[in-house]
């Protein structure tokens, strides 16, 4: 059996893993130079059974990237970053079509503009958005298409948070949207979208011939730093009627309108404080963070999305995770440098810890100015902690102190 992983930047160690495991071969493609891949999301060389390189320049002829595929035979296409969904929709309709998603409709699964306004067209709860290119942005236009405050910002193709932000007042869009034009985004669309207050969840989906199974539904803590959301926790949900409520979203709603038929898809919701669901974004690839959601899914004795594809594969079978089957309580802990030293290993400090099952360095041993003055979305996080406890109050209990460490500027 053999799967084709184009740009698997999210997880990529952690699908790796477990497609050799599961006695998988999986050939990975990057529609990337080696050396144009950012620190993050850079491969090491033992990563899958093989991996292939075509310059970006390269992959504007769909057959001189298949060309490079000559002698494999797949099982099934995997997109594996947002950017790459144009080109996965092509190659998996020339290789295997019965499980593709649409080239027709590859803009509503990347474009975060373009799926609000499917879900509006199609009659389903939205956020009010606008869009503008930095390059062309005129502050006194802007302050006349924007009367309410606030608003959450971000890239429309962006990603992890990063450049995200909320501003409370015209001068404070203005200035950051500035900012943000000389950080990098300068040449950007950046949407302007009505700021939601709720609850935020993630729902992880694995997709086959237009059918869905949720793998897991998992509860986002953030917080604001200067606008800036910043991850602190994420918590396996454990309530059914949350589960109920998410699921239909994503499988009668979301994904049918965003036309996903095939493959994984990494769902961001919002339960607004009046209990009406809206969209925030569909990354459309396994979730990522080093596979921290499907992870904790395992955990609890849920069906992370990797299982999912492979029981399909192997079966034909295609089976949700059941809430009712869960096992005790998840979460997963970002951790951020708050002083100046260099970065110590606290792996020393999180094993007494009962419920710490696993620490992800994100930042190596010893790096300095890693201090988080500047959120950066989860790419400012040196450290990745995953929990599993059966006992709630001992799960909640040792993370408020392992923060507590953090805080203390004694554990990394």
């Amino acid at each position: 059996m053999k799967i084709l992983l184009v740009n698997p930047s999210s997880s990529q160690e952690y699908l790796s893993d477990k497609f050799k495991s599961a006695n998988i071969e999986c050939v990975a493609l990057y529609i990337t130079d080696r050396d144009e891949i950012d620190p993050y999301s850079a491969p090491s060389s033992e990563l899958f059974d093989k991996q292939i390189f075509v310059a970006s320049s390269m992959s504007k002829n769909i057959e001189t990237v298949l060309a490079q595929l000559n002698g494999y035979a797949f099982d099934y296409v995997i997109n594996g970053t947002e950017e790459a969904t144009h080109i996965t929709d092509q190659i998996a309709t020339k290789l295997i079509p019965q499980y593709a998603n649409s080239p027709s409709t590859s803009n509503l699964r990347v474009n975060k503009f373009d799926m609000q306004e499917s879900l509006r067209q199609a009659g389903f709860s939205n956020i009010s958005q606008l869009m503008i290119n930095l390059s062309e942005m005129d502050a006194v236009a802007l302050q006349k298409q924007v009367n309410s405050y606030p608003v959450f910002c971000k890239p429309n193709d962006g990603c992890g948070s990063r450049g995200a932000f909320a501003a409370f007042s015209h001068s404070e869009l203005n200035k950051k949207l500035n900012d943000a034009r000389e950080n990098g985004f300068e040449k950007s669309d950046y949407l302007i979208q009505e700021m939601l207050t709720g609850v935020e969840y993630v729902v992880d989906v694995f997709s086959a011939k237009g059918q869905h199974a949720i793998s897991s539904i998992i509860r986002y803590h953030k917080i604001l730093e200067d606008g800036v959301p910043v991850y602190r926790y994420a918590e396996l949900e454990t309530d059914p009627a949350i589960w109920e409520k998410c699921a239909n979203f994503a499988c009668n709603y979301v994904l049918p309108a965003l036309d996903v038929q095939n493959g994984f898809s990494h769902n961001e919701f919002m339960i607004t404080d009046s209990g009406e669901i809206k969209l925030i974004e569909l990354n459309n690839r396994i979730s990522g963070a080093k596979g921290m959601c499907n992870k904790m899914a395992a955990l609890c004795n849920l069906i992370p999305q990797d299982a999912l594809l492979i029981n399909y594969l192997k079966s034909g079978e295609l089976r949700s995770s059941q809430i009712a089957h869960r096992t005790g309580f998840s979460r997963t802990l970002i951790l951020f440098k708050l002083d100046n030293t260099p970065l110590r290993d606290p792996t020393t400090g999180l094993a007494e810890f009962k419920s710490v099952k696993e620490v992800i360095m994100l930042k190596e041993v010893g790096e300095s100015n890693l201090i988080a003055d500047k959120f950066n979305g989860i790419y400012s996080a040196c450290c990745i902690v995953i929990l599993h406890s059966n006992y709630y109050s001992e799960l909640v209990g040792e993370c408020d102190q392992i923060f507590e460490l953090e805080k203390r500027r004694i554990l990394l």
